[in-house]
């Protein structure tokens, strides 16, 4: 690899500012060819300046030094210029090359979600302490929190579906409190398919719960597909893991202390005369160095009644602090989101004779959730060897009158079962330690050793007793709040091992224990495999990957017990209902989920980039509620006839596709294409199955195609992005025909078993399109007009009866002070 060059002709005139003590001392320097590790025990040996960081965090390239009378300040900018490293002074004596938020302040170019020729960018997620995705075997997307908050993304539907191939949310609605993901890489479960999120390596409770944020607020969002993460991540990583980095910078120099954003406008539906009013406000500050930050942010935002009753709210408050020592670096944060919706009443499922609603999607009580997260990172850079991380915090949520997800017919919505409430916290505790041996050039051995422990509290209510009456909970009921344990605990070694910055070599495994998860404890076995390599000619890069890992649900986990009937093994539409009972998950299987992925990236430059995926994975042991009809007794009346939902291990699925990714940066225009192209099916069942999917069938409501294209435009003053996302051909259950024949027929055995397949209906598609224009009034403010579903689609996503907001446009104007 050819070295770069650093002198004082290769440096602009005029871009060099002028340095503090003691970043202002001069060297003179002249060596050939030199490791970006050397070349900065060179600068501190002839400056007299300690110079502290993790070597983990540096890329392996090539440089060679010709200064003369130059400032340290200048050399060490440069040098780090493609690194997320930034230089903290902390004394006369001792400067910290900590991490920063994004590319320096000399590097404006324009800015897309996934940023193309950046294989040496240092990222978190993949590695124990942070590493360059330059060495990582599996595909990763990082997404850039300045280009999230330029292109208005709030949500997570937004960003994914805009930047990352191979994961679809549907548009949230916002009368429903839970998030939906169409697929990540496929199905990963028969009900619900979830990546496990991260907030600052804090583990999140639920992550169905987590479906807005603050961009202003995030240094980048990064993600992996597929089960390759499990090793390090452990259970419940089975799709993949997110990993949400908050900001924790200071105010750098020049920039406003105080940033106030306020918005408001209209969205048009079929079903409001007027349409809904929409709003959202935001406020944040961020203040001090480099070496002492904080940082404090809310933000509120209401849709008014866009149908009738679906009025929603939500707030999000947070906070964070960051504290640099000379081999310390010290982050925590604070955070706490809720959303409260209305009453919904479908108008697609109100009965027209009666005014009643004939279905179970219709709610009569109001839903909330309030979701919280509080933690630490303490990172301790003993040697240039050694890197020991310590993370600890809690999230956890508070729930009532959600709605179910993942069965044909929902749980009955009536307000006595609506106010059931739901909770949980979880607690994660990690320790890992990273050695680095080996010398630049050589082979560079990095071993990593950790160790985690989880612990969950679930509470969910139980109910005693119900009256009958076909889709309806009524009479006495007695509720109370059972609290559920359960625990992980996982150890993890990996070595990672690289031949002359080309060829990287990954090999890993995670032991992990879980109990209360299971009537007796588990441990399971996590592995990963991977290898890349990498070539560089003529400015292009090339690059090979392929890797292989597997993860695991519990049968109990969260996420199934907040959308599946709160974890109850069997509930009766008619009759009476058991009491909450976890006996039955405990003796089911984990979920599974294996496979391999290969892939290649291309770039050209730092203009052009090609991205190829061809993933491959089998999800086994998989949980359904299957629906039966039964026997129920309906109080002192006579027996009647209802529907049971039962959980069981009833098959496995085969995950198989192709994930494209293509970039380019001219000048100040940026673009982002994705395409994925999944095949999820059925492919095995059961003996004893009593449902409706057979072998060979495909994944309900898992697109098979998803398209996606950003195009951005930045200047000085006149900023402008747009995104356009298309979801094609996907099965899911015609629920305007489940309604009709409810209302003419409510025999149990036409919604049960192989009949249901009666009621599947095949959807061609759904396209969304949004974008926002801003333009710079004066250094201190901005106007910003902002446009969503442009196309004015409120039905087809990812059923015939679910709606949202229509063509909504809002004008707001951002402050900075």
């Amino acid at each position: 690899m050819t070295p770069s060059c650093l002198s004082r002709t290769s440096i602009a005139q005029g871009t060099s500012p002028t340095f503090a003590a003691p970043l202002d001392r001069t060297i003179t320097i002249s060596e050939a060819d030199l490791s970006l590790r050397t070349a900065l025990d060179r600068i501190a040996a002839s400056s007299g300046v300690r110079l502290s960081y993790s070597a983990d965090l540096l890329p392996t390239k090539r440089v060679c030094l010709s200064i003369d009378r130059m400032s340290i300040g200048v050399v060490l900018n440069e040098l780090l210029r493609e690194t997320s490293l930034h230089a903290v002074v902390l004394d006369s004596e001792n400067v910290v090359l900590a991490p920063s938020r994004g590319p320096t302040a000399s590097d404006r170019g324009p800015e897309i979600l996934s940023a193309i020729g950046q294989l040496d960018r240092v990222v978190v997620t993949g590695t124990a302490d942070g590493g360059r995705e330059r060495a990582l075997p599996f595909a990763l997307d990082v997404l850039d929190g300045r280009s999230l908050s330029r292109a208005d993304a709030t949500t997570f539907a937004s960003a994914f579906d805009g930047a990352v191939p191979g994961i679809w949310m549907w548009t949230q609605s916002p009368s429903n409190a839970i998030g939906r993901f169409g697929s990540v890489r496929g199905a990963s479960s028969f009900g619900v398919t979830s990546p496990k999120i991260y907030i600052d390596g804090i583990e999140v409770a639920n992550p169905l719960f987590l479906t807005q944020f603050d961009p202003d607020r995030i240094d980048r969002i990064e993600v992996i597909r597929g089960p390759q993460g499990a090793a390090l991540y452990g259970a419940d990583a089975i799709s993949g893991v997110v990993n949400v980095i908050t900001r924790h910078d200071g105010q750098g120099a020049g920039e406003p202390l105080s940033v106030f954003r306020t918005r408001a406008g209209v969205s048009a539906s079929a079903f409001a005369p007027n349409g809904a009013f929409v709003q959202d406000h935001s406020f944040g500050v961020r203040s001090g160095t480099g070496r002492r930050s904080f940082g404090l942010g809310a933000t509120y935002g209401t849709v008014g009644n866009y149908i009738p009753g679906g009025a929603a709210q939500s707030l999000i408050v947070d906070g964070d602090v960051r504290l640099v020592g000379s081999h310390t670096v010290f982050t925590g944060i604070a955070r706490y989101a809720g959303k409260e919706t209305g009453a919904l009443t479908s108008p697609l499922l109100t009965n027209t004779h009666n005014g009643s609603s004939a279905h179970a999607l219709n709610s009569n009580t109001e839903q909330s959730v309030g979701q919280y997260t509080l933690g630490s990172t303490a990172t301790l850079m003993q040697t240039e060897r050694w890197t020991h991380t310590f993370v600890a915090g809690v999230d956890g949520y508070r729930a009532n009158g959600v709605s179910t997800q993942g069965i044909p017919i929902p749980l009955t919505p009536n307000a006595s079962m609506r106010a059931a409430h739901g909770e949980a916290d979880r607690t994660t505790f990690t320790a890992r330690s990273v050695a680095r041996f080996g010398a630049e050039g050589d082979m560079p051995t990095t071993l990593t050793f950790g160790a985690e422990q989880s612990s969950t509290r679930q509470g969910l209510e139980e109910h005693d007793q119900f009256g009958g009456g076909d889709l309806s909970v009524s009479g006495n009921s007695l509720a109370q709040l059972k609290s559920v344990w359960t625990s992980t605990a996982g150890v993890l070694a990996q070595v990672n091992n690289s031949w002359r910055n080309s060829l990287f070599l990954s090999a890993g495994g995670r032991v992990e224990r879980s109990s209360g998860s299971y009537t007796d404890a588990k441990t399971s076995l996590l592995p990963m495999l991977g290898a890349a390599w990498v070539k560089e000619q003529d400015g292009q890069t090339f690059k090979l990957r392929a890797s292989y890992g597997k993860g695991i649900r519990p049968s109990n986990s969260i996420t199934r017990a907040s959308t599946w009937m709160n974890a109850q093994s069997q509930i009766s539409y008619n009759g009476s209902v058991p009491k909450l009972s976890l006996a039955s998950l405990r003796d089911l299987e984990p979920e599974a989920q294996s496979g391999y992925e290969l892939g290649t990236d291309v770039l050209f430059g730092s203009h052009f980039g090609l991205h190829l995926t061809r993933f491959d994975q089998r999800a086994t042991g998989l949980i359904q509620a299957v629906a039966l009809p039964t026997a129920a007794n309906a109080g002192k009346a006579e027996l009647s006839q209802g529907i049971t939902y039962e959980l069981q291990n009833v098959g496995a699925i085969s995950n198989r596709g192709w994930e494209m990714q293509a970039t380019s940066s001219l000048g100040r225009f940026s673009l982002l294409g994705n395409a994925s192209f999944v095949d999820s099916r059925v492919d095995r069942v059961a003996i004893r199955y009593g449902g409706e999917l057979r072998i060979g069938d495909r994944m309900l409501e898992v697109p098979a195609k998803t398209f996606s294209l950003m195009a951005t435009y930045t200047s000085p003053r006149f900023n402008t992005s747009w995104t356009i996302a298309r979801a094609m051909d996907w099965i899911n259950y015609d629920q305007l025909a489940i309604a009709q024949q409810r209302e003419g027929n409510n025999d149990p055995k036409l919604f049960t078993g192989p009949r249901l397949r009666n009621y599947w209906k095949q959807y061609d598609g759904a396209t969304r399109l949004r974008g926002n224009v801003s333009y710079t009034l004066s250094r201190k403010f901005t106007a910003v007009l902002t446009g969503d579903n442009l196309f004015n689609l409120q039905r087809g996503e990812p059923d015939n009866v679910t709606i949202v907001p229509g063509r909504t446009l809002t004008l707001g104007l951002r402050t900075r002070f």
